[in-house]
């Protein structure tokens, strides 16, 4: 009996880990982990440290992506894999497609004051006023509110 119950008990701490893990990853990780940074089409910024605390962001981790169909639909359906799972959402569709989106995802640790996890995405190819072929997208770190996330971003445009 004792020993069916640490079974039991085993079982379920591995159930809420992975449970745990899979809520942490998002599918814009695999984006920035992958080949499509290192593209000859495709401008990566990441910061950290001083500068991002500036912001009052841990991280702010960016990819732009110019005239590449396949990677463009690549990041579009992960952030839309993504979206899924997030906590809020401000999202508009052009021509069927997603052209802007901001999500709120939990943080990714039970740390008290974690910060909140925050992607951002922008298809310029569904532009109405200036349309061109470059797909814009951002993963934040932060304590601040979507609001101040939306606002820095609609800033720095």
């Amino acid at each position: 009996m004792k020993r069916k119950l640490i079974t039991t008990v085993m079982t379920m701490v591995a159930i809420v880990a992975a449970a745990q893990m899979s809520a942490q990853t998002l599918g814009v990780d695999r984006i920035f982990a992958g080949d499509i940074p290192k593209s000859k089409n495709a401008t990566e910024i990441l910061v950290t440290g001083k500068p991002a605390l500036k912001l009052h962001m841990d991280l702010y981790h960016s990819l732009i992506v110019d005239g590449d169909e396949v990677a463009a639909r690549e990041i579009e359906n992960a952030v839309l894999g993504d979206a899924a799972k997030a906590e809020s959402k401000e999202v508009e569709y052009r021509q069927g497609r997603l052209y802007f989106g901001i999500f709120t995802f939990k943080p990714a640790s039970a740390e008290p004051k974690a910060p909140f996890r925050y992607v951002v995405f922008l298809n310029q190819g569904l532009s109405q006023k200036n349309p061109k072929s470059r797909l814009s997208l951002i993963y934040i770190e932060s304590r601040c509110d979507q609001q101040y996330v939306k606002d820095i971003i609609t800033r720095h445009k």
